[in-house]
């Protein structure tokens, strides 16, 4: 029990989680975004990034908590988590991301390559 408390050990098991890249596991990574702890969160997120099988899965979950989860933490870490994805269909959620001051502070802070990769594209197109 006192191993659940230990960050590192929290970690390790989120990312054990994205490795079985099994949809199942969406939602027991998402319910992190709520942790007390922002090294949890952002574990969780990123999680999202780098399972690309997990996070074709996960992206209309994310998707959908941006725009409507009644939480501000988890808006923000849908967002963050979104962060890398390399597809337009994010792009009118990151556009009304901006008008919510949580959310949007967590995409101004994120390194959000993908998301601005698609936005220039779409502003190029």
């Amino acid at each position: 029990v006192a191993a659940l408390q230990d960050d590192e050990i929290r970690v390790s098991a989120l990312y054990a989680l994205g490795e079985l890249s099994d949809p199942r596991a969406i939602e027991p990574i998402i319910n992190q975004f709520t942790d007390d702890n922002l090294r949890i969160r952002r574990a969780a997120a990123d999680v999202f990034t780098w399972t690309h099988s997990l996070s074709e899965a996960a992206l209309p979950i994310l998707l959908d908590h941006v725009q409507h989860h009644p939480h501000a933490c988890v808006r923000a870490m849908s967002l963050y988590a979104l962060g890398d994805f390399d597809d337009p269909v994010i792009v009118p959620t990151f556009l009304e991301a901006l008008h919510d001051p949580v959310a949007a502070l967590h995409a101004i802070n994120r390194d959000t390559t993908g998301a601005a990769t698609v936005l220039l594209q779409d502003e190029r197109t």
